[in-house]
């Protein structure tokens, strides 16, 4: 296990066995772990050449932070690989799954639905592989040369968060939090923690949010 103790607590309360005993191990799981330590590496090492099964949370190169960057799972994912010649199988995004079960969760359609990310590779990619609309806004890690450059396109682009709410496709609704409304009953709930709440119902009728996603940054 290369995550924190949070991701270990999740796991268990969904029932997977978490154990430190090598001969116990049937697959690694790897998250962005802040709380990483050289002999993670090494166990890690040393049960990916016994050849035991592999998966990550996510392949983001970096995680922001007020004075930058600092390595992500994709960057220690890349490490590993340069050791074993192994790399996991990444389960979040680009991966459209989330979005998927997002969108099963809160009865909404593809239509109903957007993604609002920062980078191109994980949060626009995951929006297109799963078929439905994507923002790119230029407040985090990603830049006008990534559209340009990269093969997977978003539908729109923004300098940030807040100017999305000044196109006059979308409203403000008061009731729950800060609101954005767009298209055909679609509402989003900018919450305080960054976390986009998506809701499929009436633009007028006040509903708190049903699906969490936890990869906007708002700058």
């Amino acid at each position: 296990m290369c995550g924190t103790n949070s991701l270990k607590e999740e796991l268990r309360k969904n029932d997977f066995v978490i154990t430190e005993n090598l001969d116990e191990v049937d697959c690694i799981v790897m998250g962005f772990d802040t709380e990483l330590t050289f002999k993670k590496l090494e166990d890690a090492c040393i049960l990916l050449g016994k050849g035991v099964d592999y998966i990550a949370t996510n392949p983001d190169w970096v995680c922001p932070t007020w004075y930058g960057s600092v390595p992500d799972c994709g960057s220690i994912s890349q490490i590993l690989c340069n050791a074993t010649g192994r790399m996991p199988r990444f389960i979040g995004k680009p991966q459209p799954t989330m979005v998927q079960l997002a969108m099963q969760k809160a009865g909404a359609t593809p239509e109903q639905t957007v993604v609002i990310g920062d980078r191109m590779y994980t949060d626009i990619a995951c929006g297109v592989n799963a078929g439905v609309s994507t923002v790119f806004v230029l407040s985090g890690e990603g830049t006008m040369e990534d559209v340009e450059t990269g093969d997977t396109k978003p539908e729109f682009i923004y300098d940030n968060i807040a100017k999305i709410n000044k196109q006059p496709f979308f409203a403000v609704d008061p009731y729950v939090g800060v609101e954005y409304a767009v298209g055909k009953a679609l509402r989003l709930t900018l919450k305080a923690d960054w976390m986009l709440a998506i809701n499929s119902d009436g633009l007028n009728r006040p509903m708190g949010p049903r699906v969490y996603f936890g990869f906007i940054f708002a700058h």
